[in-house]
């Protein structure tokens, strides 16, 4: 299987022959159509690799330590457009965060906002947050076999999972999603509120 994103390809398969075989034709193709790889910067036949963020190797995935780094070093915003930036960073690694909706919902606010009040809130959340980053958690990659469990969860104004799948005889977890809930979602009762976490789930 290989997968094309933007200006990345990744190629993983089960064996070595097959990994080569799709190698070989992925690389016609992209003679075929002149599209050309810099060769400093391909790696073949490797057992882990940094792609789009992330650590990927046999049967896990998780961030990349120098990118969560960088994070957990972000100094306090001093403005909207500071927050807004440390936002948009760590919600690129919201699915290794258990409840990162909830965490980051006091932090939210301030951003839809037009006067700028950082308080007690948003500094306990912004310490949470990068806490969580810094657990260095590791993902399983999800495999045809094996079944899944959805452990779903609702509160006032969030609604969050955790998607495992059985593999070797264990639970591991393999994304953890939560949402901000719309107005009207509010006020839904609290098992329509977890039938939405589990709908939430099956779409991602």
């Amino acid at each position: 299987m290989f997968q094309w994103i933007m200006n990345d390809i990744l190629i993983f398969l089960k064996t070595l022959e097959e990994h080569r075989k799709i190698i070989r034709h992925v690389l016609e193709l992209l003679r075929k159509h002149k599209l050309f790889l810099k060769a400093e910067k391909c790696e073949f036949k490797v057992l882990e690799t940094e792609y789009l963020r992330v650590i990927i190797s046999k049967g896990s995935i998780c961030m990349d330590p120098i990118k969560v780094m960088g994070i957990t070093e972000w100094p306090v915003s001093t403005k909207k457009k500071e927050l807004q930036l440390f936002l948009g960073f760590t919600n690129f690694y919201q699915c290794f965060i258990k409840g990162y909706s909830d965490i980051v919902c006091p932090m939210m606010h301030l951003t839809r906002k037009e006067t700028w009040t950082w308080g007690t809130a948003q500094q306990i959340a912004f310490q949470q947050l990068k806490h969580q980053l810094a657990m260095d958690v590791i993902l399983a990659i999800p495999t045809e076999k094996g079944k899944f469990h959805i452990e779903a969860d609702a509160s006032e104004g969030i609604i969050g999972t955790v998607l495992s799948q059985e593999q070797d005889g264990k639970w591991r977890p393999v994304a953890f999603l939560s949402k901000a809930l719309t107005v009207t979602e509010c006020n839904y009762k609290i098992y329509d509120k977890e039938l939405l976490a589990i709908m939430l789930t099956l779409d991602e």
